[in-house]
């Protein structure tokens, strides 16, 4: 038997599969073996506020080919292939038992998160950890498995050897370790973990960095207050822990202070990007909009092509009415290439609201993909419908349904609500019939249709379509309204109407439609002098 480098190629691959579409998606990586190379490795996925790590250049020694191994290797990938995880992952188990090749343990380990094998899969990634004890990867996977397999002994002994290894690799390992698991079902785990690593090194910022993130994740504000001020203690003016503590001294009430001193820390230093975007956004979270504006247009200044930045400018400019100023920003978007999902949305909204639908046509036409292109189909069809082809945006949306089937409720609303403003209520009624068919406990629809039988007359369906969304959700506000206003409109059961009315005004005081029926129910009584308060 030859001597290989143990994975070929499409090994290195299994990582970035596994992170873009599930380990399902792991591709086949014993077919070709290439001899002894350095094969780049791509970092381990962990959300990291902070930087992502640089790629790690991994020698790996030449490693015989055995039959046993490949056997293992070619029935993992099979059994992925049939979504058999757990055979799945037996099989790469024993393969990494079989072989001194880390990527093979480290497959082991990542698809044991896969398959919440965590026993094992903590085996698989200290077997990891014992062929690349330098790996920081090997050391955060090992963490995040200890941690989940309730060995906290582990964990801790794991972390120490993360944090000896050399700044700043140590450091943002250690942030990415700490922002996995308090996105986790596990963060009271990790909690008691970091805290004890924290005692153990009292000296190191970035511990007490990571513990206040974990903290402030699990709701514990008094700790994560303490541990980012900890932080701020042994490295002065360190900017993600000012920004740590200002996110939590906001959530304690103290928004004012907390972005003042944020403030002092963005001027200490303000050439930091990150620093500055995060405080712009703290100050539009509290309202601030004048600032959160200066703060954008400084970045701006600072790099013309800042696309965050810009973005942002361009929203603020459409929420504050000002349109021409949001169009300029947004065609930087265009012109820079960045954003242009965004951007050409945006564009097509403004010219649709100043009346310009052809223009709309074609900006909506440019958005691809994600929520808003959904949006952007979806407003098309009604530009068609309000240009009076209303066939055309039918067929569009029933386009549409076809091929994004999870969308179909979103869909079948648009395409009623498309009917009822062409006022062909019968056929908009029997939109929401088919809907209704295939969703018969959906609100939306339901709600839907009610409103289109009252202003049929039907009434019975009407009521029928709203006391079945209160029965499974009685203090749906907007049922209870529509309930209550039909009842004074068209019937005489205004005592009944006011009782829906009054529950609906409860939970929504400021709703301008709430207070519009609780005037009309009160003018229905004879009740004039309350009637003119709403």
């Amino acid at each position: 038997m030859t001597a290989v480098n143990g994975v070929d190629r499409r090994s290195d691959r299994i990582g970035g599969r596994l992170r873009r579409a599930g380990a399902a998606a792991l591709v086949s990586w014993a077919v070709v073996w290439l001899a002894g190379c350095a094969v780049p490795q791509p970092a381990a996925r962990a959300p990291a506020p902070q930087a992502t790590p640089a790629p790690v250049v991994r020698k790996i020694p030449p490693i015989p080919l055995t039959g046993k191994l490949l056997y293992h290797l070619l029935a993992g990938d099979l059994a992925m292939r049939r979504g058999s995880m757990d055979f799945a992952f037996k099989q790469y188990f024993d393969a990494a038992r079989e072989t001194r090749d880390p990527r093979v343990a480290e497959s082991a380990a990542r698809l044991a998160g896969y398959a919440h094998r965590k026993q094992l899969g903590l085996e698989a990634a200290e077997r990891w950890v014992s062929l690349e004890p330098g790996n920081a990867n090997a050391q955060e996977v090992a963490v995040v498995l200890a941690v989940r397999a309730a060995r906290n002994d582990k964990a801790l002994a794991h972390l120490e050897s993360l944090l000896a290894l050399p700044d700043p690799v140590s450091g943002r390992a250690l942030l990415r370790v700490a922002g996995v698991l308090a996105a986790g079902p596990d963060r009271d785990a990790a909690l008691a973990v970091f805290k004890r690593l924290a005692q153990r090194r009292p000296k190191r910022a970035v511990v007490h960095l990571a513990l206040a993130r974990v903290a402030f994740q699990a709701r514990r504000l008094a700790l994560a207050a303490g541990a980012a001020g900890r932080a701020l203690a042994l490295r002065a003016g360190w900017s993600p822990a000012a920004l740590l503590l200002a996110e939590v001294r906001i959530r304690q009430g103290h928004a004012e202070s907390a972005l003042a001193e944020l403030g002092r820390v963005v001027d200490i230093h303000p050439r930091e990007r990150g620093l500055r975007l995060a405080y712009a956004r703290l100050l539009l979270q509290a309202g601030r909009i004048p600032d959160a504006v200066r703060e954008f247009h400084v970045l701006v200044r600072r790099n013309p092509k800042d696309a965050d930045a810009i973005y942002a400018l361009g929203l603020l400019s459409l929420q504050a009415e000002r349109p021409k100023d949001a169009q300029g920003y947004l065609e930087r978007l265009v012109k820079l290439g960045v954003r242009t999902n965004e951007a050409h949305y945006y564009l097509g909204r403004i010219a649709e609201s100043e009346g310009h639908p052809r223009a709309a046509l074609a900006e909506y036409r440019r958005v691809r993909q994600g929520e808003l292109g959904l949006d952007a189909q979806i407003r098309i069809a009604r530009i068609l419908a309000l240009q009076g082809d209303v066939q055309a945006a039918r067929t569009r949306l029933e386009n549409l349904r076809r091929h994004l089937p999870g969308m179909a409720v979103r869909l079948y609303l648009a395409e009623a609500g498309i009917l009822r403003e062409a006022k062909r209520y019968r056929q908009a009624m029997t939109v929401y019939d088919q809907a209704l068919r295939r969703y018969p406990d959906n609100n939306d629809l339901l709600y839907g249709r009610a409103l289109i039988a009252e202003h049929l007359g039907e009434l019975q369906r009407s009521e029928g379509d709203l006391r079945a969304i209160l029965a499974r959700d009685p203090d749906n506000a907007m049922a209870l309204n529509a309930l209550g206003y039909t009842l004074a409109d068209r019937t005489t059961r205004y005592r009944e109407a006011l009782g829906y009315i009054r529950k609906a005004l409860k939970r929504r005081p400021n709703d301008p439609a709430i207070l519009d029926s609780m005037g009309w129910v009160q003018y229905r009584l004879g009740h004039y002098p309350e009637a003119l308060g709403f």
